[in-house]
């Protein structure tokens, strides 16, 4: 029998002030955060009681629910380290150098130091453990200052809290010589099928979880629910390898690439898009995904789905004139471009610090359609999508990577919400269109290199690349 791991998933929520209830469906939200003071949207459940007041389920879910864990803690505060804030300095630092950012010597210096001083691999560890423990807290702080602070948020929650390393821990080489690293296999050769099969358990297990996070973002009156989140070749590729490892079986280049279309054929459910589909009252925004690939042809689930009320969102570049290196894209599948480069938010413990991904451009696009529906609470899903998609700024450079061929334009979308209100839709959009003029574009906000930094060495940048990938949760 073919052993393998369940693959958790863990979904956000929020909520903001008198105004519209979106849901974060992430890695876990710092609701003490006090970026959030008076912005969480509440179920009704009164908090830590132990009692389930509002009779949904879900014991004091107040605003929002751990599916991952099964309870209704957000941030486990216990585990955070006493150096988490160096942590955050270090992504911060990281990313600027990624993105051919200039940083001062004595930054470079600090940073080179955690790099390679004694504790340097636990050190490693700990900033990726960062950015996966802190991605929803992230992720939530651009949705509600994109909104313009008009959004209430809750949270759910769709993977399992990180554990970070404590700093006098020695982490061992791993030794190639051992049984764990022999690909050899004393069994008779595992076949193809049973590989999908464990893949349709997979499939039904996250079906099931993505009923239940639906139901949830359902009673809560949720109008926009953004998906950070996603699972895409890449992902299902590193998943056939750690199969074939556990299973210690070889497995060439042509078998994982064939058993990983295998398993995103299966991820692609029907059900699953009709679980979107048909709670049409809800818009929900998905991140393309970080593999610089074309999901028209490497579909990323669940961004992939098509449905009238899913938006699909690459990334720019920090200068806001290209995709950025890392961003998926897709002249059908994908539907706008949005800034997710060098993007400042919230950190958990009251911190902030940038993070780079179509994760951060996501819940940019899900702000803009919360501050639509806001200025028009009576827009259904789709409607605000094509606000959202028809009120761009084209661009030559994204006519063959993005359906829209554009970026969003905040000020146009809000203008033409306002203008619905008196016409008709589409001439509301064609008004908005003639009266607010394309965003000027921001090349002042970073001194760049142009090129990458000669200190910013090798390993450093495959680590950055690494954390931009793997920071997304998978489903």
């Amino acid at each position: 029998m073919l052993k393998y791991t369940v693959v958790v998933s863990v979904f956000l929520f929020f909520g903001v002030v008198q105004a519209v209830p979106v849901s974060v469906i992430d890695s876990g939200t710092d609701f003490n955060h006090n970026y959030f003071n008076g912005f969480l949207h509440s179920s009704g459940d009164v908090p830590g009681n132990q009692i389930d007041d509002d009779e949904n389920g879900y014991t004091d879910d107040t605003y929002g629910w751990n599916f991952a864990e099964n309870n209704s803690t957000q941030v486990n505060y216990d585990v955070i380290p006493s150096e988490f804030a160096d942590y955050v300095r270090a992504l911060d630092i990281l990313m600027l150098l990624q993105a051919k950012v200039s940083i001062s010597d004595q930054d470079f210096d600090w940073i080179r130091d955690k790099w390679t001083n004694e504790q340097s691999k636990v050190f490693r560890t700990n900033v990726s453990n960062t950015a996966q423990f802190s991605h929803g807290t992230h992720v939530a702080g651009i949705s509600l200052k994109e909104s313009n602070f008009t959004s209430e948020i809750s949270a759910l929650q769709i993977m399992p809290t990180v554990a970070f390393l404590p700093l006098d821990q020695v982490i061992e080489e791993p030794n190639p010589d051992t049984d764990d690293n022999d690909n050899s296999n004393d069994d008779e050769e595992i076949a193809d099928e049973e590989f999908i099969e464990v893949f349709k358990i997979w499939a039904e297990e996250n079906s099931d979880s993505w009923l239940k996070e639906i139901e949830l973002l359902t009673y809560q009156q949720v109008r926009v629910a953004n998906c950070s989140f996603g699972f895409g070749y890449m992902q299902a590729s590193d998943l056939i390898k750690k199969l074939c490892k556990l299973n210690k079986l070889d497995c060439d280049a042509d078998r994982v690439a064939r058993l990983a279309r295998h398993l995103l054929s299966i991820y692609k459910r029907p059900d699953s898009e009709r679980l979107v589909d048909t709670n049409s009252n809800i818009l929900f925004v998905m991140a393309s995904g970080n593999d610089g690939l074309d999901n028209d042809v490497y579909p990323d689930e669940p961004g992939n789905y098509v449905t009238d009320n899913r938006i699909t969102v690459a990334s720019l570049s920090h200068d806001l004139k290209s995709l950025a290196d890392f961003s998926n894209y897709g002249p059908t599948s994908v539907d706008v471009a949005a800034p997710g480069e060098l993007i400042r938010s919230t950190y958990p413990q009251h911190l902030k610090g940038r993070m780079s991904g179509t994760s951060q451009a996501a819940p940019y696009v899900m702000g803009v359609a919360a501050a639509v529906l806001d200025v028009n609470s009576k827009l259904t899903a789709s409607k605000v999508k094509q606000i959202i998609l028809t009120t761009v700024d084209e661009k030559d450079w994204l006519k063959d990577k993005v359906l829209s061929s554009g970026v969003v334009n905040r000020a146009r979308a809000l203008k033409a919400a306002e203008l619905s209100l008196t016409m008709p839709l589409d001439d509301a959009i064609n008004e908005a269109s003639l009266a607010v003029p394309d965003a000027a574009d921001n090349t002042t906000r970073f001194s760049t290199n142009k090129q990458y930094d000669p200190r910013f060495t090798p390993d450093m940048m495959n680590f950055v690349s690494e954390i931009i990938q793997k920071s997304r949760p998978m489903l």
